[in-house]
């Protein structure tokens, strides 16, 4: 069977978007069309020690917001974890499985010729960067978040909600401990966005200015008049980042 990328995506953004993908695999139109895909199936499961990679990724994809390009990101989030698979002793990991499974959309997108090369740029970024969700700990500081933050740009939403969608854990504490921590660092972007957006009390070189009018050298006296500024901005006697005049005269300078 020969489909479309109409055809995909109405098949990715239905309801029973799981069933439908089986039955495609079923049928053989997935090896075809998508042979990376194929190595999902029948990986994991049972008593391997890990998930079974075809029914989490169906699982993944009907919890995915029905945006079609977030379910393309759902559908191969995982593609490269066959061969970034790694066992010692009872340890199974997945080192850079997100860079494997973003090179290998890459590279099917280009050959299905399905894409736009914006929607590959888009697709590919989300996938390789879906980590760094999980990455994340409280004890990040906010520069941390805000490099984070700049790193993923306006990919941010797509990322979030594919990680979100990406907690399939039959296990309630555990996916509630995978929730809660994305579901944190989407807080503490917005949180530091919101202080950034924020303009600073002071505008730029008023302390030189001061300098120069009081004749003064930098030390805590120059210190306590800027608090002393800043505590009437915050109270709202003076206004924000005004001209460097306005505290000047504030202070009959």
């Amino acid at each position: 069977m020969i489909l479309t990328r109409h055809d995909w995506d109405t098949i990715l953004t239905s309801q029973d978007a799981d069933v439908r993908l089986e039955e495609l695999q079923q049928d053989g139109t997935i090896r075809k069309t998508f042979p990376s895909l194929q190595t999902l199936v029948g990986f994991g499961g049972g008593m391997s020690g890990h998930k079974d990679l075809w029914a989490h990724t169906k699982q993944v994809i009907v919890q995915t917001s029905p945006n079609a390009l977030y379910r393309w990101m759902a559908l191969f989030h995982d593609v490269g974890k066959p061969q970034s698979f790694s066992k010692v002793g009872d340890k199974i990991t997945f080192h850079h499985h997100e860079n494997a499974s973003a090179n290998i959309f890459k590279r099917t997108a280009y050959e299905t010729k399905l894409f736009r090369a914006d929607e590959i740029d888009e697709i590919t970024f989300v996938i390789r960067h879906l980590g760094h969700m999980e990455a994340y700990e409280p004890g990040w500081t906010d520069a941390a978040v805000r490099r984070l933050s700049k790193e993923l740009g306006n990919h941010f939403d797509a990322v979030f909600a594919v990680a979100i969608a990406d907690c399939t854990t039959a296990r309630p504490e555990k996916r509630l401990s995978q929730l809660k921590r994305v579901n944190e660092i989407k807080n503490r972007i917005e949180s530091v966005l919101a202080q950034d957006a924020v303009p600073p009390a002071l505008p730029k070189g008023l302390g030189e200015a001061l300098m120069q009018r009081l004749d003064l050298q930098p030390g805590p006296g120059l210190g306590n008049i800027m608090r002393a500024l800043k505590a009437r901005v915050e109270a709202g006697e003076l206004p924000r980042n005004a001209p460097i005049e306005v505290y000047l005269f504030a202070l009959k300078l």
